[in-house]
């Protein structure tokens, strides 16, 4: 979708979109990501929304979702889940909540810590009397209560929901990319940002599950055109898993490497 980066004209599909080899081939980029889809959601907007359009070139930039909602499971039994369920289990659950008597402490408390002076105090209180390791990006991202748990079948999960659309694209000639989405885990530099550091911390799980993860994606044969980067470094990252304006750029610029074979035959 492109988070991370300052502006809508820096995200990757806007340096897709303004690269003289996508205009020299008169194709424009549509960027049809949506924040927080996981492989499953990815798979019903192409088939319902996308598909009927036919892009010639389909490209999936994805997997950390589908490995933090497979990981944490169930929210009452912690029993693996499909990539998918957690999103249907927190969509039901509000949903179910929208019915039952709100709590006034709970709207009051989400509405404060919107503001950054206010989350900032609380992250403080948290940190000094309640004695947790939380900062602001933790606060914000929901990873308090988290329980990062390895699921061997999460990467299967995932590769299917890929081959679905793989299929689908091929069923009218295109071509699908999967890339695997570039995450500060897999760099070269060990716990290289504070941001990433203080999660392996507050969670010590996580390492290993998000490293088991992709490891299983990355070894299993499969005919996806996976892709992955090894070009990355922490420099390139504003948090733990979203690129800054550089990476955006750079991620751009070896998707075009991938592409460029593909366009002549797509004339």
């Amino acid at each position: 979708m492109g988070l991370g980066a300052s502006s809508n004209c820096k995200t990757i599909s806007a340096n897709l979109d303004q690269s003289s080899v996508i205009k020299n081939a008169s194709y424009k980029v549509v960027n049809a990501a949506c924040s927080a889809y996981c492989s499953w959601q990815e798979l019903i907007r192409f088939a319902l929304e996308i598909s009927r359009f036919e892009p010639p070139i389909v490209i999936s930039i994805s997997s950390y979702n589908d490995f933090y909602h497979a990981s944490i499971g169930d929210r009452f039994t912690g029993e693996w889940y499909l990539n998918h369920d957690r999103s249907i289990d927190d969509l039901s659950n509000y949903l179910l909540g929208l019915n039952e008597n709100v709590s006034l402490r709970s709207v009051f408390k989400n509405k404060l810590l919107q503001n950054d002076v206010i989350k900032y105090l609380y992250t403080l209180y948290m940190n000094t009397v309640k004695l947790k390791n939380f900062d602001q990006d933790e606060v914000r991202w929901g990873y308090t209560d988290v329980v990062f748990r390895d699921r061997e079948n999460s990467a299967l999960n995932y590769l299917h929901n890929m081959g679905l659309i793989k299929a689908l694209v091929s069923s009218y000639g295109g071509h699908f990319v999967n890339i695997q989405q570039p995450i500060l885990a897999l760099v070269s530099e060990r716990n290289p940002t504070d941001d990433y550091s203080r999660l392996v911390d507050l969670h010590p799980g996580l390492d290993k599950a998000l490293r088991n993860f992709y490891q299983r994606i990355f070894n299993i044969n499969t005919s996806h055109k996976i892709i992955s980067f090894p070009e990355f470094e922490a420099g390139h990252f504003v948090d733990h898993c979203h690129l800054n304006d550089v990476g955006q750029v750079l991620m751009a610029k070896l998707i075009l490497k991938t592409i460029q074979p593909l366009l002549p035959k797509i004339q």
